[in-house]
């Protein structure tokens, strides 16, 4: 083997080995995939999807918005699993839910009918200025209302599938340290 064969093996073995180490702290710091197995983000995210985060979004509890899509780690029923919700309400937001209705620091979220896909009526509501799409379908569930005010470092998550999510209605709010990042 030539001096010149030897420097371009080693060259090809360090570039590979760059582009390896790049992925792993792209994928352990900045960005993870998650596939969503349930239908409770439904009209906004499929079920059986895969989606992005970026995990390096939310450095301070202060860069969470209303509205903005999270996974975060929830322990419920003694499983430690990652849902993917909408923050609703931050820290000191006052909430009141009941049945379809959100009622944020005292007043109602405004949502306004855009159709319908298959048996879910779709409407867009508006939180804080960030306007996203949720759906409505028959259920014969009892609905939880809630009637609180978000505790500090804690967030309030809801899914898009109103009526067909296991999101803080039932598991309580997401405290900040829960949180892995935002769906990109």
């Amino acid at each position: 083997m030539s001096k010149r064969s030897i420097i371009v093996l080693i060259l090809s073995l360090f570039a590979a080995a760059f582009v390896v180490a790049t992925v792993v702290v792209l994928r352990l710091w900045v960005v993870a995939p998650f596939r969503i197995p349930t239908a409770g983000m439904e009209p906004s995210v499929r079920q059986n999807s895969t989606v992005w985060v970026l995990t390096c979004a939310y450095r301070q509890p202060g860069a969470v918005h209303c509205g903005d899509i999270v996974a975060y780690h929830v322990e419920f029923m003694g499983q430690r699993e990652v849902y993917l919700k909408r923050v609703i309400g931050l820290p000191g937001d006052k909430l009141r839910i009941t049945e379809d209705s959100v009622f944020l620091n005292g007043r109602e979220l405004p949502k306004r009918p855009v159709g319908v896909e298959g048996k879910m009526q779709i409407f867009e509501e508006d939180c804080g200025g960030t306007v996203y799409r949720i759906g409505l379908v028959p259920s014969q569930r009892q609905f939880k209302n809630v009637d609180m005010v978000v505790p500090p470092d804690c967030f309030f998550v809801l899914g898009d599938n109103r009526r067909n999510s296991l999101d803080s209605r039932y598991t309580g709010p997401v405290n900040y340290r829960d949180l892995i990042g935002k769906k990109l």
